[in-house]
């Protein structure tokens, strides 16, 4: 029978379970989760923990005699084997319709190893996918192999069959512990041991009752099952201790903490990488990383076997040659991990070659198998810091360990990603149908049921959250963790407390003047007075110009100047005038680009990022009888205002500015122009309205071109009837347009008092001190590897 205990905190399945006095297998999804298994049961001799890949090999070889040959294949054997196989009856074939086939062949064949189920789940695929598909499963059947997915079912069948060998007859009691998710074969495996065995299956029961009909944990029930709710829920709301703060604060924050040994720290993250253990502002930390320990090797040796077979196929003997050489060189230099990937190489090669008589020749996709195989056989391993006396560095895969004995510090930061993570996704048919089989993976399920694990963890008393602000409110998943909560925030006053580093910047008691200003300085000095200090009083750039190669601004300034010619001289679009223009344009060019591919993509890049636009204004001024002034220059004889407008426009009908931009990344959000991110369409605006008030009494076009992508442009219409006017389908560049609130100019006043506000306080400032508007700022700053910030 199977036993779902449904418990509420963790603590109390514990207590439940160490309860149990027969023994016990406690089956889990990895070594990390057995590892954790064994700590929970705190090495009680009744329960002995194995993970699932270990079970089923164990039961699958007892349920059958000795003489038996049962051919159990690894998915590094069976990459080589059906690629292999498959390129003699596909000579022309690629790597990556062998791949997607095969990935899916590994999918489909956890919902059913019925050649009929399968044919239906890939009518959803085209011809080429499918036939490789069901090609690749007749293979493995025809061939008697036994994958993974097919151990579950021959387990599966021996067991509803009976007539097995007298230690399988005994009763025994096992536990599935530690899986977010069970595969229908593993759903199915687990039902059949249920037939004369005791099953239990840990679950959290607040995940239970979120949970659909078609999530593994209700499908499992169908089955003759007995559900127990060990403990009851705890209805009041817990307080949570918080300490807010803004990016790249953690490491500061952590530090004013002043951690003790045997404290934890919890990432979150699923995995642990080296910048986030950097992070940590401690000298002795524990922690456990996993590592491919021939990532480094193998990466040189696939740059090299794939350069080696680009152009053409090699023959056997050169690639033996080629590896023994490889070989060779590794075993002078004692250089034993490289030694280690060829030896594998090596193995691969021999496998495939004693597969088939036709495997002479190894093309690029061989090649490709080849490394992949060398991956999957490559040895995983982890980084230990094993000392005691140490601050514990835990990720969300180890959870579990969390016991509540010891200071807890939850760390959430956006560069860890969100907390929120979605699955793999088929087409809505393919979901619709597999359901149909089996429980399928769904992002809201797993997510429900880390939410849980964290939310029992964030209640411990000796619990603490370290958060960025920004997550609280705009992070999915951790604004619904934290509704569980009252918060305490914690003030450490971390932005007062300044660590004595030595200050690149300190003498900025300069004496310093405003001649003029740009939409750029006001820019730069909003976003942070020490970026201001550094470009405009300082005049440094870390902006280096190599003679033979062009930078984005160059680019950028180059592309402008095509638009501005092009259209200044031809009211028509033709393709080889604009050819020429190019190629003259680059020609005046004082760069040395001897490379003919960089010049290529100079090239590529010129005509794509200028004929689009240069279409779309060719079309307005054909329609609305446009006059364009390029590179406008707004100064006034009343202000010190400069700058120039990439392209200003007007007609009877309307008037028009747009700025141009080469990508995304400059272009604020509609939200974020209105709450005055980036000043310069505002700017201009104002300078124009300034010296012609008429301008914004009549229609006019305002916005950012995306020239590289421009249906991804931001532009806006001054009224409806204009929106009208100029909408078309068409036109990638007007096909989104939006329009201008009614309260518009009450927004242009406020962005005039901002522009007043800064300008008289970029006048006054002295200390220029590193205090950036947002966060973001600092992603792209020159001097953030050395800001004291």
């Amino acid at each position: 029978m199977i036993n779902l205990l449904l418990f509420f905190d963790d603590k109390n399945l514990k207590r439940h379970m160490q309860s149990f006095e027969d023994d016990y297998i406690v089956v889990t999804p990895s070594p990390v989760h057995a590892d954790m298994a064994r700590l929970f049961f705190d090495s009680q001799r009744n329960f002995d923990v194995i993970t699932i890949s270990n079970f089923i090999k164990t039961y699958t070889e007892s349920i059958f005699d000795d003489d038996f040959e049962l051919k159990l294949k690894r998915k590094s054997e069976l990459n080589l084997i059906l690629a292999s196989l498959w390129k003699i009856m596909n000579k022309d074939a690629s790597f990556e319709l062998f791949q997607k086939s095969f990935n899916l062949l590994t999918d489909f064949r956890a919902f059913s190893l019925n050649e009929d189920i399968l044919s239906t789940i890939l009518e959803n695929y085209n011809e080429q996918i499918s036939n490789s598909v069901l090609w690749f499963h007749r293979t493995l059947e025809n061939l008697g192999f036994v994958d993974e997915h097919k151990s579950y079912f021959i387990i599966s069948e021996k067991l509803r069959e009976g007539n097995l060998p007298i230690l399988l007859e005994n009763e025994k009691n096992i536990i599935f512990m530690g899986f977010d998710f069970l595969t229908p074969a593993q759903i199915d495996m687990v039902q059949a041991l249920a037939i004369r065995n005791n099953i239990y299956i840990p679950f959290s029961k607040k995940v239970f009752d979120k949970s659909k009909d078609f999530d593994w944990i209700k499908w499992i029930t169908k089955f003759d099952t007995k559900i127990e709710t060990i403990d009851e829920k705890d209805e009041e709301q817990s307080s949570l201790k918080t300490i807010e703060i803004s990016k790249n604060y953690l490491s500061k924050a952590l530090k004013l903490l002043e951690l003790n040994n045997d404290d934890r720290v919890v990432i979150s993250s699923k995995n642990l990488d080296q910048k986030m253990i950097g992070e940590i502002p401690y000298s002795d930390i524990k922690f456990k990383v996993p590592i491919d320990l021939l990532y480094k090797e193998s990466s040189l040796i696939e740059e090299e076997l794939m350069s080696f077979t680009s152009a053409e196929a090699i023959e056997k003997a050169q690639f033996k040659s080629w590896i023994t050489d490889k070989k060779d060189m590794a075993t002078g230099k004692q250089d034993f991990k490289t030694l280690k990937s060829v030896m594998l190489l090596m193995d691969i090669f021999l496998e495939w070659e004693s597969l088939s008589e036709q495997n002479t020749h190894i093309s690029s996709f061989e090649a490709k198998v080849f490394i992949e195989s060398l991956k999957l056989n490559s040895p995983r391993n982890s980084i230990i810091n094993s000392r005691q006396t140490q601050i514990h560095l835990e990720s969300l895969n180890s959870l579990d360990k969390i016991d509540g004995d010891h200071p807890t510090y939850f760390c959430a930061s956006a560069e860890y990603g969100p907390i929120k993570s979605s699955v793999i996704d088929y087409s809505e048919d393919v979901q619709k149908y597999l359901a149909t089989i089996g429980p399928i993976r769904r992002s809201e399920f797993e997510f429900e049921i880390l939410k849980s694990k964290l939310v029992n963890k964030l209640k411990m008393k000796n619990s603490k959250l370290v958060i960025e602000k920004s997550l609280i409110t705009e992070d999915a998943g951790w604004s619904e963790i934290l509704s569980e909560f009252e918060l305490d925030n914690i003030s450490l006053d971390i932005y007062n407390k300044r660590e004595s580093l030595f200050d690149y910047f300190e003498n900025k008691n300069v004496s310093h003047s405003i001649t003029n200003y740009s939409a750029s300085r006001l820019q730069t000095y909003l976003d942070c007075p020490q970026k201001y200090w550094l470009n405009y009083i300082l005049k440094q750039s870390k902006r280096v110009v190599l003679p033979q190669e062009m930078s984005p601004l160059e680019l950028g300034l180059l592309e402008h100047r095509i638009i501005e010619l092009y259209l200044s001289r031809y009211s028509h679009y033709d393709e080889e005038i604009l050819d020429e223009l190019i190629k003259l344009e680059i020609n005046k060019v004082d760069k040395e680009i001897s490379d003919e591919i960089t010049l290529q993509n100079i090239l590529i890049e010129l005509k794509s990022y200028t004929k689009n636009i240069i279409l779309e204004l060719v079309d307005l001024k054909a329609k609305f009888n446009l006059k364009y002034t390029f590179e406008k220059d707004i100064k006034n004889s009343f202000n010190n205002a400069i700058g120039s407008i990439d392209c200003y426009a007007e007609s009877n009908d309307f008037n028009l500015i747009l700025d141009f931009k080469r990508g995304g990344a400059s272009i604020p959000t509609n939200k974020g122009l209105f709450e005055f991110d980036k000043l310069q369409l505002w700017f201009y605006l104002n300078q124009v309205s300034l010296a012609n008030p008429d301008f914004i009494k009549k229609d006019f076009l305002w916005g950012y071109v995306n020239l590289g992508e421009l249906d991804k442009s931001l532009i806006y219409a001054s009224s409806k009837d204009l929106k009208t006017s100029v909408l078309s389908k068409e036109s990638k560049l007007l096909a989104k347009i939006n329009v201008l609130k009614d309260d518009f100019l009450d927004e242009l006043e406020k962005y005039k008092a901002l522009e007043s506000e800064t300008l008289n306080s970029l006048k006054s400032e002295e200390k220029f001190l590193a205090s950036p508007r947002k966060d973001t700022v600092c992603n792209f700053c020159d001097l953030k590897n050395i800001c004291t910030r």
